[in-house]
């Protein structure tokens, strides 16, 4: 299929906050690719924000996809655990497919807490977040399984990558993807998407 608008709803990962414009997955994605994908990310918004705008907001820039990439947040700020945040993405998925849009999940990568103390909130326990990540991740994978719903897997993307690459190669601050980082999610989109449009 050709001229496929894909809506990217999210936060700051999606945004891409740390990095310029043109070096976010999102316009890596627009630029290399004959699709239209659309920037929805907001900086800072926990799983249940992005809930609430999507239910504002579904039906107006008219997507045929989307891909949901949220939750960190929520652990983060201890806003939601791993379940509720799961229920936000289960709602998401609901509400885009009553609108005829196939939702691609994606699954955050981890934190890395020794840059991200350095950089953020003081009093995070950011190995607590990782944790958490990491249980959202078994979740969001089992639910995605049951639905059927295609998975992006950038929490194993980044694991891989850290094995020869340093946390400052792929994180600006522990929390967020250099260009390399939106470079590599970029492409695992374009390998495991593309094919599906």
């Amino acid at each position: 299929m050709k001229n496929v608008k894909i809506a990217c709803i999210g936060d700051s990962l999606t945004r891409g906050y740390g990095v310029s414009e043109r070096d976010c997955w999102v316009s890596l994605l627009n630029d290399e690719t004959p699709h239209h994908w659309l920037n929805l990310g907001v900086n800072g918004e926990s799983s249940g924000e992005i809930l609430q705008r999507l239910q504002r907001s579904v039906s107006a820039c008219q997507p045929q996809r989307a891909i949901l990439l949220c939750g960190v947040n929520d652990f983060i700020f201890s806003i939601n655990d791993e379940k509720t945040a799961l229920s936000h993405i289960k709602q998401m998925t609901r509400l885009l497919s009553d609108h005829q849009i196939s939702a691609f999940v994606g699954i955050p990568p981890q934190v890395i807490p020794s840059m991200a103390r350095k950089a953020w909130v003081e009093g995070t326990d950011y190995d607590k977040v990782n944790q958490r990540i990491l249980s959202y991740k078994d979740l969001l994978t089992e639910y995605c399984e049951k639905q059927g719903l295609p998975v992006l897997d950038f929490f194993a993307l980044f694991s891989s990558h850290l094995k020869r690459e340093s946390p400052e190669d792929l994180y600006t601050d522990g929390l967020h993807p250099t260009a390399l980082g939106h470079r590599l999610i970029c492409e695992m989109i374009k390998e495991r998407l593309l094919p599906l449009l």
